[in-house]
């Protein structure tokens, strides 16, 4: 006895593929390829604009950009002009399009992060409160130290124990 296969979950856009299909066809059937070529970038944007799934769209895939960037650079000097460089944005433009989508400042967001590395890093790692420090990306260690008691409302220090 075979066991019962889980349902498979449709697409949200399932319910057009016939029609994308004929559109397609027909369209080949008529039309020289650059026309067939726009049509279908044509119901493609419909489609898009129809059946929008969230989380999908290019303002996510721009944040997962950035924050992949960062988790992967967190250690290093990051400017917002190198972010707004990698982003594909002017600095103003970075800057209102982060804290649009995220209710936050990117050197919040940055500095947040980092936060997070090094409580990591003092609790489970054993290192000092210089090596967290200079580890996460933070240059200073007076800096730090305010920095993590007005995230997390601790000193760094008092994870040590």
């Amino acid at each position: 006895m075979q066991p019962d296969k889980p349902p498979l979950e449709e697409s949200p856009c399932s319910h057009l593929s016939p029609s994308v299909i004929v559109c397609i066809a027909y369209h080949e059937s008529r039309k020289d390829e650059k026309e067939v070529h726009r049509q279908v970038a044509v119901v493609y944007k419909l489609i898009c604009r129809t059946c929008r799934v969230p989380g999908t769209g290019l303002y996510e895939m721009r944040l997962d950009r950035i924050r992949t960037y960062v988790s992967c650079n967190y250690s290093r000097r990051i400017t917002i002009s190198d972010m707004a460089k990698y982003a594909g944005m002017n600095r103003s433009a970075f800057c209102r399009f982060f804290r649009k989508h995220t209710g936050k400042t990117f050197i919040s967001y940055l500095n947040e992060f980092r936060i997070q590395k090094a409580a990591f890093l003092l609790e489970n790692e054993g290192c000092s409160v210089s090596e967290a420090c200079y580890a996460s990306g933070f240059n200073d260690i007076s800096y730090f130290c305010r920095k993590f008691r007005s995230i997390t409302g601790r000193t760094p220090s008092s994870l040590l124990d």
